[in-house]
């Protein structure tokens, strides 16, 4: 008599596979808590919600656990973490973009200081009575006249923003090299003006 058979042995259950796009939700979740909602936040959410919907739809796969986290996560770094990165990179921008117009102002006020100077070379030592006199030694037009003549944060004001100092008036005659020869007529970079000197620097001042 023969025994009776073996049952057979089971073999180790197939691995669930987990759904990639799950896993890259959460990743960009976790990294939305630090770079904020348009770097991560938001793809976060995304995928998250790609992920969910494939998950429904294909039994075998796994992962809704890490989609969820990935959900929650990006939006938390969405919600939270993106106003106060704003509120650290907004007066950043800011400061950066007042520099810039600094610079361009100061650049502006310095090519007709070297302006009235040559004019003042070629006219007996004598300085320009208005800026449209500056007319050849910037382009040779009025375009280029009124180009120089106005600050980058005055646009749209119907004057210049530059005054010629000691205009028709002989180099020979003012007290200093540092005499300013070129004054822009507002204060309009938080209480400075930029000048121009007869010895062809230009700078901010604080005013009046």
């Amino acid at each position: 008599m023969q025994p009776p058979p073996l049952p057979p042995v089971a073999g180790p259950s197939p691995q669930r596979k987990t759904a990639g796009l799950a896993i890259a939700s959460l990743v960009l979740g976790i990294l939305s808590l630090f770079f904020g909602m348009c770097i991560t936040g938001i793809p976060a959410i995304i995928l998250g919600i790609i992920a969910l919907v494939r998950l429904n739809k294909t039994p075998g796969l796994g992962g809704q656990g890490l989609a969820i986290a990935g959900l929650v996560t990006g939006g938390v770094g969405t919600v939270l973490i993106t106003p106060i990165l704003l509120a650290i990179m907004i007066p950043t921008f800011v400061g950066a973009r007042d520099k810039a117009t600094e610079a361009v102002c100061i650049s502006k006020v310095k090519t007709l200081c070297v302006a009235s100077i040559a004019f003042a070379l070629e006219h007996n030592d004598t300085l320009p009575k208005t800026l449209d006199d500056l007319k050849p030694h910037l382009g040779g037009d009025a375009t280029a006249v009124d180009l120089f003549a106005r600050c980058p944060s005055a646009t749209g004001a119907p004057e210049p923003s530059y005054r010629i100092e000691h205009a028709g008036e002989k180099t020979a005659d003012l007290p200093a090299m540092k005499t300013p020869i070129i004054v822009e007529t507002e204060c309009r970079h938080h209480g400075k003006r930029a000048v121009g000197y007869l010895d062809g620097h230009a700078e901010m001042r604080a005013g009046p």
